[in-house]
């Protein structure tokens, strides 16, 4: 007899809740709680609320006939975004190919047959000056703020193979460690961040030495692929040992995995039947 997809989604779930191999599975809960979606968006919220009430009793203030505070962000940003061009045009940049020797160290690490994985560690030195350092955090930050609002459901910046993705300041700020786990190969993931999200990238690296020309903080940099690409070979490092949760699986892969386990563990689901049985 033919079964519609609603009766089958049922017969599962109630395979599922009479195995005792499956008893835990209810409770492993959610990939986020509703406080973990919610609370990033309202950190969002905050600090687009503060800009604009800054800006907004800067103008009345003006209005009332003190403008001195408005004047002064206006100075202010007017003297940053000056430095931040004359710097930009003036701080050297990498021409030449990346370093063959360390480039064939780290080819032997990648794309190796065990699993579907790489891994990538970088070490690149912070411009000098604390305006370039206080720049750069703040840009973490941002991106930092924006990746736990946006980053849901196995994507970061619209990125669908990045596992982990991590940034940090080292030796005082004079140095920047960057750590990632991704799925295919280094071209192609950093192909991805160029097609999807050089604007971040340029934001980051634009403030270390070598990287390719850049316009006011986040244009150009990163979009100069083959320049890019030879300052992100020499800046990394071949790592003795990297830890993966699910070194046969994709990002994909454990997004849909964790899809099918949402909808036979939850009572009541939004998913339709229809669109859950093409996970299988």
């Amino acid at each position: 007899m033919r079964r519609s997809p609603q009766e089958l989604c049922e017969s599962l779930k109630s395979f599922v809740r009479s195995n005792p191999e499956f008893a835990k599975m209810p409770a492993v809960g959610p990939r986020q709680t509703f406080l973990e979606r919610f609370l990033p968006w309202v950190n969002v919220a905050l600090i687009a609320l503060i800009a604009a009430l800054i800006l907004f009793n800067a103008v009345t203030l003006a209005r009332k006939g003190s403008p001195w505070v408005l004047i002064g962000l206006v100075v202010l940003a007017g003297a940053y975004l000056i430095w931040l061009r004359f710097k930009e045009s003036t701080d050297s940049v990498k021409v030449d190919a990346a370093n063959p020797t360390n480039l064939g160290k780290l080819v032997k690490r990648e794309d190796l047959g065990h699993n579907v994985q790489n891994h990538m560690a970088s070490i690149t030195i912070v411009k000098p000056g604390w305006l370039r350092r206080a720049t750069l955090w703040a840009v973490l930050w941002a991106v930092n703020l924006l990746a736990r609002a946006q980053a849901t459901h196995g994507t970061l910046s619209g990125i669908p193979s990045i596992h982990f993705a991590h940034w940090s300041m080292i030796d005082g700020g004079r140095r920047l460690l960057f750590l990632s786990n991704f799925d295919g190969s280094w071209e192609n993931y950093l192909d991805d961040f160029i097609d999807k999200a050089h604007w971040g990238l340029t934001g980051v690296w634009s403030n270390t030495v070598g990287f390719p020309r850049t316009q006011f903080l986040v244009g150009g940099g990163a979009m100069d692929g083959p320049r890019f690409k030879a300052v992100a070979r020499d800046a990394q490092t071949v790592t003795n040992a990297w830890y993966s949760a699910y070194r046969d699986l994709t990002v994909q892969g454990i997004d849909k995995s964790s899809s099918i386990r949402e909808y036979l563990s939850e009572p009541t689901s939004t998913q339709s039947p229809e669109a859950w049985l093409q996970l299988l």
